[in-house]
């Protein structure tokens, strides 16, 4: 089920699919035109797993964004288990990183996945940094851009250098593979 909390109506449109943990669609991706109004349910959709199809409900999840129908810029993305995280057989997501310094103070920091990494959050230790997305979902081979704003008299190495990145998966480790 999806639902809108923006003030005026859009346009929008609905785009999901189900995907093994490596990012393989399962299914072809579906997409429905939907307007987001406040308030209001947009879509509700039932996922019926066919075990005769040799789906896996701990290594399947259902991943689903809503776009802009004329800009096609994502507002909201989505990814759900059909079974509780423990029983999912996550491995390492293998997290890369590319960043690209702007102004001074300014970053953008792209971050990819070799696997499914669900709760993807960045830590910069003792600086104060901001970030314009956090605990994100971050899908295999789906790059996720973030802008970074940290004091400029911080040296744009130290930003790099303090940088954590943890996952669900990352938590599932012992604290002495981290």
């Amino acid at each position: 089920m999806c639902s809108s909390d923006l003030p005026e109506a859009r346009r929008a449109r609905l785009v999901w699919g189900l995907r093994n943990l490596d990012g393989k669609a399962i299914t072809p991706p579906v997409s429905r035109e939907i307007e987001l109004t406040s308030g209001a349910v947009v879509h509700h959709a039932d996922v019926v797993f066919d075990l005769q199809l040799g789906w896996d409900k701990e290594n399947t999840v259902l991943a689903a964004h809503i776009e802009d129908a004329d800009s096609g810029e994502i507002l909201s993305r989505q990814t759900a288990l059909f079974t509780i995280p423990r029983f999912v057989e996550f491995t390492d997501p293998g997290i890369s990183t590319a960043w690209v310094f702007q102004a001074s103070g300014k970053a953008e920091l792209t971050l990819e996945s070799q696997s499914l990494a669900l709760a993807v959050c960045l830590s910069f230790g003792p600086f104060d940094v901001e970030l314009d997305d956090n605990f994100f979902d971050l899908h295999a081979g789906e790059p996720r851009r973030v802008n970074i704003t940290f004091p400029p008299e911080i040296p744009e190495q130290a930003v790099k250098e303090a940088m954590h990145i943890m996952s669900l998966w990352h938590s599932y480790q012992s604290a002495s593979t981290i």
